[in-house]
């Protein structure tokens, strides 16, 4: 999407989504701000959770997930180092799905990205 005013861009997503009818959406490096509301960003038809980078330009994840798919949120905290982390728990029936959708600015070390991690291997 353009970075500035969404204009065109958007337009061409709500046509691509209402052509295809994806179940889920996954984007990263969205640019959001806090400004923008969801009403704004979302296709008909869509639930949307997002993630924007609150203390500078860039960054920030987002989820579009098709209405009738049943969703839980999952809470991953956050690293204090910028790293957008969004995590959702697709229901179907009795069985689920988690996805988990990230992005880490390019002085995010491995090490930064393994070290937030290893606190969910249980």
């Amino acid at each position: 999407m353009d970075r500035s005013g969404y204009g065109p861009e958007l337009y061409e997503f709500n046509l691509f989504v209402s052509d295809v009818k994806p179940a889920v959406i996954a984007v990263v490096e969205t640019w959001f701000k806090d400004t923008l509301h969801d009403s704004l960003l979302c296709p008909r038809g869509y639930s949307l959770f997002r993630k924007d980078r609150a203390t500078s330009d860039g960054g920030g994840v987002a989820f579009f997930v098709r209405k009738d798919i049943l969703i839980n949120e999952i809470d991953l905290g956050s690293d204090g180092k910028h790293l957008d982390i969004l995590c959702l728990d697709l229901l179907f029936g009795c069985q689920s799905l988690r996805v988990i959708l990230c992005y880490h600015p390019p002085y995010y070390t491995a090490e930064d990205f393994m070290f937030f991690f290893s606190e969910y291997d249980n």
